[in-house]
């Protein structure tokens, strides 16, 4: 062979190991859904693609297969005739020719190396990161051919993979989970790039939360709730009515846990005389801990936008309606005045908020988690948490630190904490020790 033959030799055969690294990554790299898609569309390749993904022990034992053979025929050839060739011509440099076989075989080591890592693996791994779908469908068949070709080693290879995996204890195989965290990571990518709008962003990271949302948390308190009592008189109703405005109210004799069902405004007033039992429509109940998305096919399968939510001893504990878990999902629907807003972001970065926001909507506020692991639905409300941190029932001025925040009590209504306020302790800090120097 030709110097120049086997310097062709060497370079090709860094391509090909080149080729094969390309095609690991990009099948390892590539998504399953954009494979379905393309495959769906008709490319065989990206069909192909997905069997190997499928059968990870015979595609890695192929590529292996083939970077191994590579590697053997290109030390061959590298190592003992190129390394030859180059040590003859280093015979006629006079202060190399004494060392001209060791200096040829470093160079030819060093040069064959550096094409291998650049071109044999850096670069074509690089390309397979950047287009991993459409790599994966062009390799796919090859990387097939290849396995067909030295399948006997192929199929040692991957039996051997196997036993041994078994004799570690390590499952065969492992489905790919796509956990929520990559979901979320994916819709704040897409929302990045433009292809998801922001308020497409909102709504699919709300239908993600309300996944871990239950009735207590979506609910309007039993205390906040406008009742209609049969027994009371009319003119107390109709004040009632007229002053909460709503369309809807649950509909009691004598006491709230003695409820007779729901009337609507509209069929109220049809009547000649004011008499909610003839327009009743029947009550529906539902747990506290029965989670959001239960509530939302209840409602589909009867028809019904509203129900009573009770605890595990069948009092009533407050009211959810369809709108409630809309709003979950797509934010506050009916924003109030600005003072009576719940959540106040003040000039100094402090927020004013309701002792009644419920704590995950402080997750998106303050980006941290009031609710504990290990109790999850101890508590549903900021009032609640500053409750349960304190362990009785807290006075004005009351503070609790928790996590980089410090939450402090600035007003209360009898024994429900009304109004907190919440600083970055290190800004509390600070302002504790303006204070003492007034002082």
């Amino acid at each position: 062979m030709s110097f120049g033959f086997e310097i062709a030799v060497i370079l090709v055969l860094v391509l090909l190991n080149g080729l094969l690294a390309m095609a690991e990554f990009a099948v390892v790299s590539a998504q399953q859904s954009r494979l379905q898609e393309r495959a769906n569309n008709g490319s065989a390749g990206a069909r192909a693609a997905l069997g190997l993904s499928k059968t990870p022990d015979r595609f890695l034992a192929t590529v292996q297969f083939g970077i191994t053979l590579i590697g053997i025929l290109a030390g061959a050839v590298g190592g003992a005739a190129l390394a030859d060739g180059v040590a003859e011509s280093f015979k006629d440099i006079a202060f190399i020719e004494p060392y001209h076989e060791a200096a040829a075989f470093v160079l030819v080591v060093g040069a064959t190396t550096y094409l291998s890592l650049v071109f044999g693996e850096l670069v074509p791994k690089r390309l397979a990161l950047q287009h991993p779908e459409t790599i994966a469908a062009m390799m796919a068949r090859p990387l097939n051919a290849l396995a067909l070709v030295g399948r006997p080693v192929v199929s040692l290879l991957s039996v051997s993979t196997r036993g041994i995996l078994r004799m570690i204890g390590v499952s065969e195989t492992q489905e790919s989970r796509v956990t929520e965290e990559e979901i979320r990571i994916l819709i704040e990518q897409g929302a990045r790039s433009g292809v998801i709008e922001e308020s497409e962003q909102d709504m699919a990271l709300g239908i993600l939360d309300l996944g871990d949302l239950y009735a207590s948390d979506l609910m309007t308190p039993r205390r906040q709730i406008i009742w209609i009592d049969e027994f009371a008189d009319e003119t107390t109703n109709r004040r009632q009515i007229v002053e909460s405005g709503h369309s809807y109210y649950p509909v009691f004799a004598g006491e709230p846990d003695n409820v007779l069902g729901f009337v609507a405004i509209k069929d109220l007033w049809r009547e000649e005389k004011f008499n909610p039992r003839d327009v009743l429509s029947p009550p529906l109940f539902v747990p506290e801990t029965a989670p959001a998305f239960n509530v939302m096919e209840l409602f589909k399968q009867t028809g019904i936008r509203r129900a009573l939510v009770v605890d595990e001893y069948g009092v009533i504990q407050g009211l959810i309606t369809l709108h409630d878990i809309m709003e979950a999902i797509v934010g506050e629907l009916d924003v109030p005045p600005e003072e009576e807003q719940p959540i106040v972001e003040r000039g100094d970065g402090s927020w004013l908020i309701d002792g009644m926001v419920p704590v995950y909507e402080l997750r998106e506020t303050l980006g941290i988690e009031l609710s504990s692991p290990d109790e999850p639905g101890r508590y549903q409300t900021l009032g609640g948490f500053i409750m349960s941190a304190l362990g009785r029932v807290p006075r004005a001025s009351d503070s609790v630190d928790w996590s980089d925040f410090r939450f402090e009590v600035m007003d209360m209504d009898r024994t429900r904490v009304d109004k907190v306020l919440v600083t970055p302790v290190g800004q509390a800090e600070k302002a504790e020790r303006q204070a003492n120097r007034q002082d």
